[in-house]
């Protein structure tokens, strides 16, 4: 069905489609597609994005006789959207061709340019501008930050749409010099849905005829049982932590009654952030909604997406900034119970396939925090001792298998051999920092000095195999050496053929010493069940080491690296 011709009325172009985008449920499709960063030394020349290219040719490429996105879509209608900058003005024909083949209605978003208006001038040849007056309006001298939004009913039935960025700002987002600006913004109007593409900082501007101006205005004569509102906004920012991507979000999800949604996708482009505040805004790609729709986090973490929240919003953002898609249904529900937006799949473009992206959040995140207080944690000891400790925290990172992760490092490192131990959230693994940050660097400089290989097992066994023998980290920030010591007691006769466990521990307070963990009068015998004699119970040989005396010697400025490593054997040897 064709779109109608657009209108212009106080800065907003309308394109009309008279189709339904929402499922039956009332959700639409999304994909966030994240290429490979794009240099931004190549973006002033209008320069060629292959690796973009590369991510939309298999997005659309067929598989197994369907098309990827056809599949994640079930054959519905959705959307598309590529990041700020993430093409440039001579990938047009090869992403227009992608799409005219495409089977099923789809809205595609793609940002591109910096492009020259003599360059723009003749792609509006192809192309729709949403602006009135169209290429004559551009100056050919100029250069242009431009996006494209294709409308696509079907195979052979595709309009593209070009929208200008209207505002720049200097410190949130990559600048390039010398662009000129747009005046329009464009709506896409449908039986269910309106839908306004926003460019990065044009969100942020606060001018009087700014975005968010124009869209508040021109929803205001609107019924509150309308369309469902989404704002969709490529980005090309380092700085998600931002407190003014938050007044965005605030402003955007309180709008059409506190009903509107918001989808970011950003460039891979954001660092990895020291602090926990700041480092959970990840790249900022992810979908937003009013917390009268989603009040609170999930009562269970998903792998992909990861909560946050601002005075007025909740979101979830990609748990990884890797070069792929994320594919789910966006929902605008109104009832704060079911407690989600979307939880969509993860894709990694890897050999011109894009496959399943599976780890568990304890995983993810213990791998993200290592990565963030590396340095942090090894500065904590004598430089003798820091070759030893981030080479165990660069295994930890860099381990293939999540299995080695969590949970026999997230939470053990924290639980030890509770077996109903409190629950430790991984996404608030940063409140147990003083604990964990030990717990890492004694780990690390005993599986360097033991070389010994990892053990996965139930909770009553250690996390490294030494020989016959397993050892266990156990930091507690719940029980003093006193408690700890009892917990140890009681696994010792409640699994007695187990092999010999060496603890090198510490709790909240308080000091032991080193010795043989042996059952006293405060173990409970009566559900232990009788192994041999009756006179006698067969115990499990445990012996603790002082988590402390590794910790002292790796801090020792007056003894070398070859002297702490004969220190960490000495603790590894039980009595």
């Amino acid at each position: 069905m064709p779109n109608a011709d657009p209108t212009f009325a106080e800065g907003v172009c309308t394109i009309s489609n008279d189709a339904g985008w929402l499922n039956a449920n009332g959700e639409l499709p999304v994909c966030l597609a994240q290429p490979a960063l794009v240099n931004p030394a190549g973006i002033p020349n209008d320069a060629s994005r292959p690796d973009s290219l590369a991510l939309a040719v298999a997005i659309f490429a067929d598989e197994e006789g369907q098309t990827r996105l056809s599949r994640w879509f079930a054959g519905q209608s959705g959307l598309v959207i590529f990041p700020e900058y993430a093409f440039s003005s001579g990938d047009f024909d090869t992403l227009n061709s992608l799409i005219d083949g495409y089977p099923h209605p789809l809205i595609v978003i793609a940002g591109f340019g910096a492009v020259d208006g003599l360059r723009l001038r003749q792609l509006l040849g192809q192309c729709t501008a949403t602006w009135p007056g169209g290429a004559d309006e551009i100056d050919p001298q100029n250069r242009y930050n431009s996006g494209w939004c294709w409308i696509h009913n079907g195979i052979g039935d595709s309009s593209c749409y070009v929208i200008l960025k209207n505002f720049f700002e200097q410190q949130f987002e990559i600048t390039i010099d010398g662009l000129a600006t747009g005046d329009y913004i464009l709506q896409i109007e449908t039986q269910d849905l309106l839908l306004f593409p926003i460019i990065c900082s044009d969100l942020i501007s606060e001018q009087p005829n700014s975005a968010r101006v124009r869209i508040t205005r021109t929803l205001a004569p609107r019924p509150q049982n309308g369309p469902n509102v989404l704002v969709a906004a490529p980005l090309y920012t380092d700085k998600p932590q931002s407190g003014h991507w938050s007044g965005v979000i605030n402003n955007i999800v309180s709008l059409n009654s506190r009903r509107a949604g918001l989808i970011f996708v950003n460039q891979l482009a954001a660092p990895m952030f020291l602090d926990p505040e700041q480092d959970q805004w990840r790249c900022l790609s992810g979908g937003f909604v009013h917390k009268h729709i989603m009040a609170s986090a999930p009562p269970h973490p998903f792998p992909s997406v990861r909560y946050v929240s601002t005075n007025e919003g909740s979101g979830l953002l990609l748990r990884q900034s890797l070069v792929g898609v994320a594919f789910g249904h966006f929902c605008w529900v109104n009832a704060a119970e079911l407690g989600r937006i979307w939880v969509p799949q993860h894709r990694v473009l890897e050999a011109g396939g894009l496959h399943r992206l599976i780890e568990s959040v304890p995983s993810q995140e213990l791998r993200r925090y290592v990565m963030r207080r590396r340095d942090v944690i090894s500065s904590n000891y004598h430089n003798s001792a820091k070759p030893l400790i981030e080479s165990g925290l660069d295994s930890i990172k860099s381990d293939p298998d999540e299995a080695h992760l969590g949970p026999r490092l997230w939470p053990r490192l924290l639980s030890g051999v509770e077996e109903k131990a409190a629950s430790f959230s991984p996404d608030a693994m940063d409140t147990q920092t003083i604990h964990l940050d030990q717990a890492l660097a004694v780990f690390s400089a005993v599986e360097q000095v033991s070389g010994a290989t990892p053990l996965v097992a139930d909770s009553f066994h250690g996390q490294l195999q030494l020989e016959d023998r397993e050892a266990l980290i156990w930091k507690s920030p719940l029980h003093d050496w006193r408690k700890m010591w009892q917990i140890l007691r009681e696994l010792s006769v409640k699994y007695p053929h187990e092999p010999q466990l060496l603890v090198i521990g510490n709790g909240r307070a308080g000091h032991s010493p080193a010795g043989a963990i042996q059952p006293d009068k405060s173990v409970d015998y009566t559900e232990i069940p009788v192994v041999g004699d009756f006179t006698s119970v067969r115990c499990r040989h445990i012996f603790w080491r002082p988590l402390g005396e590794i910790e002292n010697s790796l801090s020792d400025p007056d003894t070398t690296l070859a002297q702490k490593r004969t220190t960490i054997v000495n603790q590894l040897a039980a009595n």
